[in-house]
């Protein structure tokens, strides 16, 4: 019998332990119960407001981060803008000294300028007027060459002007001939 007693005392002890435990949970429950309606509505209007500013803090975090990668987008678009603005004028730069160097050495060719032909066109329409109010006849206008024909138009001239050059030259040296001749035998006669 003994030995029932030892294991009723230890089982009792246990039972005991176990239910302390269990109404000590079932206080805090209470416990629990009871400040959630006192001091409930006064707990869940601080977790609001908590949570408001936990939001502001992350929406203010969140416009700086976007204000700044505007700032950053606006830099880098001004900054590509001076690039093209810098590459644009020095283009324009090249280009510049590009037409001054070509027109330098057009000019030292010989090569008359647009303006130059422009004028020279000007004062053949107002020759050609006037020799049509002397002579009453038409004259027919000289047409406008177009820039690709040009080129072409100088070597045919030079061509052209070479058999006439040589034509010219021909019969002025046999008059330039003819007229020694003639002058010895007047020179003959006279003595």
């Amino acid at each position: 019998m003994a030995g029932k007693k030892n294991t009723e005392k230890e089982s009792s002890s246990w039972i005991g332990k176990v239910e302390d435990y269990s109404r000590k949970i079932w206080l805090a429950g209470l416990g629990v119960y009871s400040k959630i309606d006192t001091d409930g509505s006064k707990l869940f209007d601080s977790l609001v407001k908590d949570g408001e500013k936990a939001e502001k803090l992350t929406k203010s975090a969140v416009g700086k981060t976007v204000d700044a990668a505007k700032d950053s987008a606006s830099s880098a678009k001004s900054r590509i803008s001076g690039v093209k603005d810098r590459a644009l004028g020095k283009w324009d730069e090249l280009e510049g000294a590009f037409d001054k160097r070509l027109n330098s050495a057009i000019s030292r060719l010989g090569v008359p300028s647009r303006n130059e032909v422009k004028a020279l066109h000007s004062k053949v329409d107002t020759l050609t007027k006037q020799i049509e109010k002397l002579t009453g006849a038409k004259v027919a206008p000289v047409a406008a060459k177009t820039a690709a024909a040009k080129p072409a138009a100088k070597p045919a001239a030079k061509t052209a002007a070479k058999p006439l050059a040589k034509a010219a030259a021909k019969p002025a040296a046999k008059t330039a001939a003819a007229k020694p001749a003639a002058a010895k035998p007047a020179a003959k006669s006279a003595a």
